[in-house]
């Protein structure tokens, strides 16, 4: 028998894409796992469909509880994880049939590694027909190369920093998450895996495309919000930083100033804009000093914040220009 991996799926409310989550488990070539279905207190039929399944198969087991949030489930799931290997699974999204194959080979081939992440993709519909073969080509990753990954934003692959912060994509030795649980936060991916890339002793990134997270309808209002408040939640994140690693403060300082001078700009004249001033000035009195004398944040990016965070409006234009620059520059492609 293989290395059990044990499946954790916060359930809340999804009882429109639950099937299809559940039924792509169900396809797994790897066999060997069990899947955690903790209903964290749906009033739809959510928690029916999960009986469904764990009648349907005794690998599948329902814990249920009063609403919490999705740290609270997910802590629930672990607590009642066996597994060797912990993955976590939104139950809105699905999965590859041979994602845990992959994976498991990954960690077959690199036993050193504390983590296997594959490919994420966003879908805009309910689905999309995974592909039929996957790469299985990949790069091994270091601790300083996740830390990186957390904070850099790289332009036209900026997607990877995605890959980078979710736990959706990845699979993990238990032994690596004992007493590191989801806290409750705004962005508690990017706070626990901030603590656990520290713990690690390096990462396989596999370059297979496993999961399918499907980008569900949300009012513009509530992304805006959100968005400006998963800034304000960097400040609690600070002190997972070890301290003597100027490096690392860097890569984090000029992550927070990009987003809140992003958030500004999309805040500008909208209900979201007193919240986002506030948060502005809330982060620049507790990292302006160590932004200005960390001595490993590039001229470049130092130059582009100090402009932009004392000159919003000049940001809002250089913006829509790049955005009616892009637009051009494919247009003509085309042609």
């Amino acid at each position: 028998m293989g290395n059990l991996v044990s499946i954790i799926i916060p359930v809340y409310n999804i009882e429109e894409y639950l099937r299809q989550c559940l039924d792509s488990i169900l396809a797994q070539t790897y066999p060997h796992f069990n899947v955690i279905l903790v209903n964290d207190g749906s009033t739809d039929s959510s928690p029916s469909i999960c009986k469904e399944y764990v009648e349907k198969d005794s690998r599948f087991k329902l814990v249920n509880k009063e609403n919490g949030g999705l740290s609270s489930a997910r802590n629930a799931g672990f607590n009642n994880a066996n597994g060797d290997f912990i993955c976590f699974i939104d139950g809105d999204d699905y999965i590859h049939p041979k994602t845990l194959e992959v994976q498991m080979k990954a960690f077959e081939e690199h036993p050193d590694c504390d983590i296997v992440m594959s490919r994420g993709k966003k879908i805009y519909t309910k689905y999309e027909q995974p592909s039929a073969d996957l790469d299985n080509g990949g790069t091994l990753l270091g601790k300083d190369d996740l830390i990186k990954g957390l904070f850099v934003h790289n332009g036209a692959t900026s997607n990877n920093q995605v890959q980078f912060i979710v736990v959706w994509n990845k699979l993990y030795r238990r032994q690596l998450l004992e007493g590191e649980p989801f806290n409750k936060t705004v962005s508690e991916d990017i706070d626990f895996n901030l603590r656990v890339y520290q713990k690690s002793n390096g990462l396989y990134f596999l370059n297979a495309m496993t999961y399918y997270w499907i980008e569900r309808k949300t009012s513009l209002s509530t992304a805006k919000s959100f968005a400006i408040k998963s800034v304000g939640a960097y400040k609690d994140y600070y002190h997972y930083l070890p301290k003597d690693n100027e490096q690392y403060h860097a890569w984090f300082l000029y992550d927070v100033y990009r987003r809140i001078i992003d958030a500004r700009y999309f805040s500008h004249n909208e209900p979201e804009e007193p919240l986002a001033e506030a948060t502005f000035k809330e982060i620049d009195n507790i990292f302006k000093d160590e932004f200005k004398s960390n001595r490993l944040i590039p001229l470049k990016q130092k130059a582009f914040v100090n402009l932009f965070k004392n000159h919003p409006t000049l940001y809002r234009i250089c913006y829509q220009l790049a955005v009616k620059a892009i637009g051009l520059i494919s247009c003509i492609r085309k042609r």
